[in-house]
């Protein structure tokens, strides 16, 4: 007998508190062969493929599932086409339960192995650009209980020169109750957003000179649509003067968090010259803004 068809399985997952997960497949398997009165035979068996996976931390830092046990039952069996005398299907029957479990576990073993890639491309290094990079990996072992999977992720920011930027952890880590309908969670520390933007800022990724090529055709940036926010330096200006902002920020944003909304506090120097297409800019004043 040869398996030539598997049925798409139906899939059940059970969480093993301190361990992993309870898989379970439900599928059918089509065999073919040669019947002994001659002929082929086709015969469809119903099989439950019941594994126990545990779920740990790889070398590398990431989630990985390692297949601890499997083992198949077999189901009803149907003959489809060919002649089989009764007496055979214990025979049969006997034979498909030796057989199977080395079949099907390895597909188990195999499925596993693909998903294990996608969790770990899932925490991985994120690059930056010029700027950095930022990698996660797990901080301890996975918390499992009969109703949620927990992974305390473990962010670490990098320099480009690859050097580790550290930044203050928080006191205790943070505790977010399961949601009842099932959706994940991910929490972000605060501490993160911070560095990170700190990184920025020290890379002067968040300088910016604003010319009149860069905003919008209704935002003009002339002395005169200006005059009324600063009408000390701009109002003894010459009218319709087109002006150039250079913006620098000196320290790191501050963010902070709060139910719904996130704001993000950037101290700037706002260096505002004239603006010459083909000319050099000349230095009218200087703004403190946040």
């Amino acid at each position: 007998l040869k398996i030539e068809e598997l049925t798409l399985p139906k899939v059940s997952l059970k969480l093993l508190p301190g361990f992993g997960v309870q898989l379970s497949l439900h599928t059918k398997v089509g065999l073919h062969g040669s019947g002994p009165l001659g002929g082929l035979l086709q015969l469809a068996a119903e099989v439950n493929v019941s594994s126990r996976v545990a779920l740990g931390v790889s070398s590398r830092g990431t989630p990985i599932l390692v297949l601890k046990r499997c083992s198949t039952l077999l189901g009803h069996i149907s003959l489809l086409s060919g002649l089989l005398p009764t007496p055979l299907f214990g025979v049969v029957e006997q034979t498909l339960f030796k057989v199977l479990p080395g079949l099907l576990c390895p597909m188990v073993d195999s499925v596993l192995g693909v998903v294990n890639e996608l969790l770990g491309t899932a925490l991985s290094l994120v690059p930056l650009g010029a700027l950095g990079s930022v990698e996660f990996t797990l901080a301890t072992l996975p918390l499992i209980s009969n109703q949620y999977i927990e992974l305390d992720i473990n962010p670490i920011v990098k320099s480009v020169a690859g050097d580790v930027i550290d930044f203050p952890k928080p006191p205790k880590p943070i505790k977010v109750p399961p949601k009842e309908d099932h959706t994940s969670q991910v929490v972000v520390p605060l501490y993160l957003f911070n560095t990170v933007f700190g990184l920025l800022q020290t890379n002067g990724a968040l300088d910016i000179d604003i010319t009149p090529e860069l905003v919008p055709s209704n935002v003009p940036l002339t002395t005169t649509d200006l005059a009324a926010l600063v009408p000390e330096a701009l109002g003894k200006l010459p009218p319709g003067q087109q002006l150039l902002l250079s913006m620098r920020v000196k320290e790191a944003p501050s963010f902070t968090l709060q139910n719904g909304k996130a704001t993000i506090s950037i101290p700037a120097n706002v260096h505002v010259l004239s603006y010459h297409l083909k000319g050099t800019p000349e230095a009218l004043f200087e703004l403190n803004a946040v």
